[in-house]
């Protein structure tokens, strides 16, 4: 351990480095006219009395009587505290305490409407109390929040990539940063199509990430807005009809999901509901032809039925990291 100039309280202090422990140094801070405190809230005047150990000022100009200010002894505890933490715990003196297992990642994904946890504490360090994390750039998904135990929580409100770095601290003073990636997926799915095609026969298929069968019913319904003139949807998510009007077209999906819980002396009906709002234009054929469009029968590849599955299935699946998903629930 490099010593310095240091000077702290009166009581004796105790070292403890690699081992090794430095005993009863007995370095006084004297906070006298002759050396001014000034960094914290403001210069600390009075005599250091040697037979009380502490600091003292006059009772009384008349009399020339002093008492012990306590007040004071408190900012020079405050300041040599300050003292040490400025020169010994500082982030280039780690002093063999180590934060290297903190790394980053990629978190497991999430999805819009549903409630989202994960964990970035890292296996805690040794010589090191309290750990605590805070985002220093780049931000979580919309509705998630980062808590100062490394816990991330809430419901995503917004699909895309997103990037951040968290910086965590040992004892407020040895600091690792790390960066993390995560996902967020939109809860309801569609087919991959772009248009609805005018004067056509239009089947497309409206899913979502919920496991139908941990459910007794799952109904699809336009919440907001309104589908092309002639097309509807049926519980089922199905939208079909023939548009006969050109334009854009802006609607809100809602899925409604129920099941019943079995409280044991009762039981109980459970209602989770996601949504997600679409704007699809109605176009000519000519046009659709040109952009690759097709009315929906003839398209080719995965239908919206089993790609909703196998995201299910995926998000079911996660669980690295800590990660663990759970839906809004609402009972009746």
């Amino acid at each position: 351990m490099k010593k310095s100039a240091l000077l702290v309280p009166t009581e004796s202090l105790i070292f403890h480095v690699e081992g090794e422990t430095w005993h009863e140094m007995n370095l006084n801070l004297r906070a006298g006219n002759s050396m001014p405190l000034t960094d914290r809230t403001g210069a600390v005047s009075g005599t250091w009395n040697d037979f009380q150990k502490a600091v003292t000022v006059e009772a009384a100009a008349e009399d020339n009587t002093q008492v012990v200010s306590y007040t004071q002894w408190y900012w020079v505890r405050a300041n040599a505290q300050h003292v040490i933490e400025s020169v010994v715990n500082s982030n280039a003196m780690k002093n063999n305490v180590s934060l290297e297992g903190f790394a980053g990642g990629t978190l497991d994904p999430a999805n819009t409407d549903i409630s989202y946890t994960a964990s970035l504490a890292a296996a805690p360090a040794e010589r090191v109390n309290v750990t605590t994390y805070k985002v220093v750039s780049g931000s979580l998904p919309a509705g998630l929040t980062l808590s100062r135990d490394g816990s991330i929580s809430g419901t995503p409100t917004e699909a895309g990539d997103y990037g951040f770095t968290v910086e965590m601290s040992g004892d407020n003073w040895i600091t690792e940063t790390a960066s993390f990636e995560m996902s967020v997926a939109n809860s309801v799915t569609m087919d991959d199509v772009s248009a609805f095609v005018l004067d056509e026969d239009n089947e497309i298929q409206i899913g979502c990430v919920l496991n139908a069968e941990e459910y007794d019913e799952i109904i699809y319904s336009v919440s907001e807005g309104e589908l092309p003139v002639s097309m509807q949807i049926n519980e089922n998510g199905l939208m079909y009809g023939t548009p006969t009007e050109e334009g854009d077209c802006e609607f809100t999906i809602m899925v409604t999901a129920t099941r019943t819980e079995d409280l044991g002396f009762m039981t109980s009906v459970v209602t989770d509901t996601l949504t997600r709002t679409f704007d699809l234009p109605v176009v000519s054929k000519a046009e659709a032809e040109v952009t690759g469009e097709t009315s929906g029968n003839e398209s080719s590849g995965l239908n919206g039925g089993v790609i909703a599955a196998l995201i299910a299935a995926i998000v079911l699946g996660a669980g690295s990291l800590g990660t663990t998903l759970v839906l809004n629930r609402k009972k009746k």
